[in-house]
Parts: structure tokens; C-alpha cells; sequence
């Protein structure tokens, strides 16, 4: 789960790295094409190689059963709980991660390619993390780790309300601190939910994905909103300290 989670959690660290130098030599245009060429890749192995399935017709989920999966999900604690905080981790991490190029190009005047490469950071703290997560799991219990992450997330995002403005490398240094409980907290909630629902565990791992894609789409809209109204340090600043509340309601819950 570790892995699995670092690899869905790396791409889009990693990818405006690529993009950063791509955009700089061929502009928008090339990145899509790029992406064009991607797709065309994926799509030819996974008609060739990807193993197809031997569904037993008679065995399959009726819609009311699925709608069972689902209830019980968010009725349970842990599993509501868990939906909550992912929803939330990646609500700020995509806010972030789209407010990012903005300030570096209009505020430090920084061309495409270093505004790549200065995502760089989080990607491999966002390796890091997760690999710190598959390390620490069997030794560190649920309930430390989750605060650990919590709190490392929620400081990390107020220290970068503060000096976002004011000094690169220390955003630097900060957006990898975020990166890092980005990175254990993504594996940490994946594994929670499935030792939960161990007999639906595909039920939650899937709403578990959608939640947790619904703030990746929701935070840069929200956060774009706000921004337009509100300095940026008082709307990050606002997200830290109500990410710092809300996760220790759900710390509270869950214990």
C-alpha cells in the first residue's frame, strides 16, 4: 500500500518538473502533445498486456449491496474519519500545488523551467515519506503516526502562510516538510480504511480515491476564490489552523 500510494502521490510532484522543461522549449502546445503521446503509450499496454478478468455473473455487487458498502463506510468512525482528513490533505496540497507557479512567476519573476524544477523538493519528499511510512508502520502505532502527520502538515502549512512571501528557500524547505506528511499520511489512511472494512475493502479503497480526488478538484477552485478577496498568507494561514482543528477532532473520534 505504501508503494501504491507513493507512486499516485509522486505523479503529480513530479509531473510539473517535466512540464517545466518541456514548456520552456516547446510552450503549452508541446506539454499536451506530449501528454497525447502518453496516453497513445498507455492505452496500447494496457490492450496488450493488462490481464482481463473471469467475472462470475452470478456473484455480481446488486446496486443496494454497493449502497450497503457505502453507508457503512461513512457511518463508521474510522472510515468517516479517515474520508475526512484525505479529503482535507489533498483539498491543501492541490491549493498549494496550483497557487505555486503563480507566486513564482509573478512574485519572484522565475522563468518556466526553475519553476519545474522547484517542485522537485516535494517530489522526493513525497518519496521520502512514503517510504518513511513503510518503515515506521509495523514499529509506530496508527494513532502516533496520524498525529505525527497531522501536526507536521498543519505547521507546515503556517510556516508557509508566513514565508511563502519573503524567502524562496525557505518555501523550499517548507513545501518539502509538507511533502513528507503528504507522503505518510496517503498510505497511512489507505491501510487504515482497508484494515477496517477488510471485507469491503474494495468499497472503501475506491471511496477512499474518490473523496480524496473530489479535494484535489475542490481546492484549487476554492482556493483560487479565495484568493482573489484575501492576501494569500491570511487564506493559507486560515487552511493551516483549520486543518490543525479538524484533525484533532478526527484524532479525538478515531482514539
Amino acid at each position: 500500500m505504501g508503494t501504491y500510494q507513493m507512486l499516485l502521490s509522486v505523479a503529480p510532484a513530479a509531473a510539473p518538473v517535466l512540464g517545466g522543461f518541456i514548456g520552456e522549449r516547446h510552450g503549452y502546445p508541446g506539454v499536451f502533445w506530449f501528454l497525447v503521446g502518453v496516453s497513445v503509450l498507455l492505452l496500447l499496454i494496457n490492450w496488450l498486456f493488462f490481464p482481463g478478468d473471469d467475472i462470475d455473473r452470478n456473484k455480481a455487487v446488486s446496486l443496494k449491496t454497493l449502497a450497503l458498502h457505502y453507508t457503512s463506510i461513512f457511518k463508521n468512525k474510522v472510515g468517516s474519519s479517515v474520508l475526512l482528513l484525505s479529503f482535507c490533505i489533498f483539498f491543501l496540497y492541490f491549493s498549494i500545488m496550483v497557487y505555486l507557479p503563480v507566486l513564482l512567476a509573478d512574485h519572484y519573476r522565475l522563468s518556466i523551467k526553475i519553476i519545474g524544477l522547484l517542485y522537485l523538493p516535494m517530489a522526493l519528499s513525497l518519496i521520502f515519506g512514503s517510504l518513511a511510512y513503510k518503515s515506521l508502520q509495523a514499529k509506530v502505532s496508527f494513532g502516533k503516526l496520524l498525529a505525527f502527520g497531522n501536526i507536521l502538515a498543519s505547521s507546515s502549512l503556517l510556516l508557509f502562510a508566513v514565508a511563502h512571501l519573503h524567502t524562496l528557500a525557505g518555501t523550499s524547505v517548507i513545501l518539502a516538510l509538507h511533502g513528507i506528511a503528504v507522503g505518510m499520511l496517503t498510505p497511512l489512511f489507505a491501510t487504515r480504511i482497508t484494515d477496517e472494512f477488510e471485507l469491503n475493502r474494495g468499497s472503501a479503497i475506491g471511496m477512499f480515491n474518490f473523496i480524496r480526488y473530489m479535494g484535489m478538484a475542490a481546492g484549487p477552485v476554492i482556493s483560487g476564490l479565495l484568493l482573489n478577496v484575501a492576501p494569500s498568507a491570511l487564506v493559507f494561514g486560515a487552511f493551516g489552523i483549520l486543518f490543525a482543528l479538524i484533525s484533532y477532532i478526527m484524532f479525538i473520534r478515531i482514539r
